[in-house]
């Protein structure tokens, strides 16, 4: 009841996300998360719209790999490759 609003969460590690992208560009990252984070992280890559996000399965464990890809005529593109839990 008195947690932070989604819609705070959201901006807090969109912002985060936007910085270690900065910070890591043209390098591989492993970033360990919560799966709260993994679902903003992930939803951000697919469009999903923030009401949306809880409808993203992040199971215990789960692995989400993203393309990010910064072209200088086309801009930054970001690609889904793989999301699966390890059961």
């Amino acid at each position: 009841p008195s947690g932070e609003p989604l819609v705070d969460f959201q901006a807090r590690i969109l912002a985060a996300w936007q910085q270690l992208l900065i910070d890591c560009q043209g390098q591989h990252s492993l970033l360990v998360c919560h799966s709260g984070v993994q679902r903003v992280i992930v939803g951000s890559v697919l469009n999903i719209p923030l009401q949306s996000l809880f409808s993203l399965e992040t199971p215990y464990a789960g692995l989400s790999r993203v393309r990010i890809v910064d072209d200088p005529e086309h801009g930054r593109h970001s690609s889904l490759v793989f999301h699966a839990g390890v059961r």
